[in-house]
């Protein structure tokens, strides 16, 4: 049990009812000795949230969308439970909850409560106002309306998913914000500098252009939000070195087993 981060999702997760259970038994259960990470099926997520597992299903895909979780791994082929991985955006924010509702109603009274209100940036030290307005959803940390290479970039990565998947993510303001960090701030796992939004298209495209170079392990996988390509922008990077290299050593033929197929050949060592 990891009451530090269920506390969190008590006070930032933005959904409500069953979706909002769903968010409470993955934070109930998902701990730092584990580097945040789920493995149980659906099933089980349903029994704790007291839930349906189709609610379940929903709700998984909505917090994946909205970067509160990520996939690591997809096992519904192999039939056993995927992995994923909590996420706790640096900046929580909280969207209008009739967008995020489940018409599912078989969750205990009063969660219903919780997460309703007008969509805000919300931090620690705020309380909620007792009849807030509605305001405009904030799209990025300074508030205004994200910038033309804010948008291609996130674009771009939801048209890559895509096209990877077969099935499109919807650009969130959580997107524009994450995005907007990494070129401001760097990748979470590094001393923070800026990227140029250059490099992050060109990194984004090599690495679902090859998502297929490793049939065990695809870093495309990872890469599916913003949030995911900060948190595995180092290694990424260092992968994709690493592979273009290779990829340029057999071009020109001199890899380490090349003078085989060259022997093959007929072409000298």
């Amino acid at each position: 049990m990891s009451w530090g981060k269920v506390d969190w999702v008590y006070r930032f997760s933005p959904y409500k009812g069953a979706v909002f259970a769903v968010h409470v038994a993955l934070a109930d259960t998902a701990n730092a000795d584990y580097g945040w990470k789920i493995w149980f099926g659906q099933e089980t997520i349903a029994e704790k949230a007291r839930t349906t597992r189709q609610t379940v299903n929903k709700a998984l895909q909505a917090m994946i969308d909205d970067g509160f979780l990520e996939l690591l791994e997809d096992n519904s082929r192999r039939l056993r439970p995927n992995v994923y991985r909590m996420l706790y955006p640096e900046v929580p924010i909280v969207f209008d909850s009739g967008s995020v509702a489940s018409d599912d109603t078989s969750v205990a009274s009063g969660s219903d409560s919780v997460a309703s209100g007008a969509a805000t940036v919300v931090s620690g030290d705020t309380k909620p106002e007792s009849n807030p307005k509605k305001p405009k959803e904030s799209v990025s940390p300074g508030g205004d309306a994200p910038s033309r290479e804010l948008v291609h970039l996130c674009e771009l990565l939801a048209d890559l998913v895509e096209n990877d998947v077969g099935r499109k993510p919807k650009i969130k303001p959580i997107w524009y914000r994450e995005m907007s960090l990494l070129l401001r701030r760097g990748p979470t796992d590094y001393e923070p500098a800026p990227i140029n939004p250059d490099s992050v298209e060109r990194l984004l495209r090599f690495v679902y252009e090859h998502r297929d170079a490793d049939p065990n392990f695809s870093w495309a996988a990872q890469m599916r939000s913003p949030s995911g390509v900060r948190r595995n922008w180092v290694k990424a990077v260092a992968w994709a070195k690493k592979y273009r290299d290779q990829l340029e050593r057999e071009e020109r033929g001199d890899d380490e087993n090349g003078w085989m197929d060259r022997s093959i050949r007929g072409e000298g060592s």
